[in-house]
């Protein structure tokens, strides 16, 4: 399955009566009904877990009735499901583009942009919904088999990217990490800006240098300007 297909649209529970919201326009802050549910279901699934978070209390916060969030979404692990999306589409969308200029770019630099957007991705999203992944009572979900299979697509895309990015005959990650596969480090890598969210760490430009630098030792000291080069990039894929 491909991390693209592994989400389907939301789509509204058939023959379910619910109600409209309240809302007469754009919510508090200028964000519609649909995206203020998202906001306050990350917010309270991250602070107090999503098992122990209810559609009522998701309702309460936004301002509507309990009713009306389903007419957004057919249930809360479909406003989980958005979630996840959230964390890891704005990379995977770009992995064909990413490739398809690989040639101008250079592998390096290629390898670089897909490191850079996904930890930009991660480190943007509001109230650090990257953690979601790592809850327990989201792990049982369907929502989350169709998150890991993103993620084991993106895994595999930092691996090809890698296996092109160091020259023929050059020294590769294998010599130093023997049979981790640099795609999962790679992918490790960009998630570290996750934890840093949670200890209250800043995630800024010279961290996020830090990282793309870190991916090209990882794949066998591959030339660090490149990581400039991407730099300087990134903002036209994102």
């Amino acid at each position: 399955m491909s991390a693209q297909s592994a989400y389907p649209d939301p789509v509204i529970r058939r023959g379910l009566r619910a109600g409209r919201p309240r809302h007469t326009g754009a919510a508090a802050g200028g964000l519609s009904p649909h995206d203020e549910i998202i906001d306050h279901a990350a917010r309270l699934f991250v602070r107090r877990g999503y098992a122990a978070t209810s559609t009522r209390e998701i309702a309460d916060a936004v301002g509507i009735r309990q009713a009306s969030l389903y007419y957004h979404f057919a249930g809360k692990e479909a406003v989980l499901r958005e979630l996840l999306k959230r964390t890891i589409r704005p990379t995977t969308t770009r992995i064909e583009q990413l490739e398809a200029d690989a040639a101008e770019l250079g592998w390096d630099v290629a390898l670089c942009l897909l490191l850079l957007i996904d930890v930009r991705t991660l480190a943007d999203a509001k109230h650090n919904i990257g953690l979601l992944q790592h809850l327990p009572d989201v792990m049982s979900t369907s929502a989350f088999a169709e998150f890991a299979s993103a993620r084991a697509d993106l895994s595999d895309a930092y691996e090809r990217f890698a296996a092109n990015a160091v020259p023929r005959g050059g020294s590769t990650s294998e010599d130093a990490w023997g049979s981790t596969p640099i795609g999962a480090l790679l992918l490790q890598l960009a998630e570290v800006v996750i934890a840093m969210r949670q200890a209250g760490r800043p995630v800024d430009d010279g961290v996020i240098r830090s990282i793309a630098i870190s991916g090209l030792r990882l794949c066998g000291d591959l030339d660090r300007t490149a990581a400039d080069r991407a730099l300087a990039l990134v903002d036209t894929y994102l």
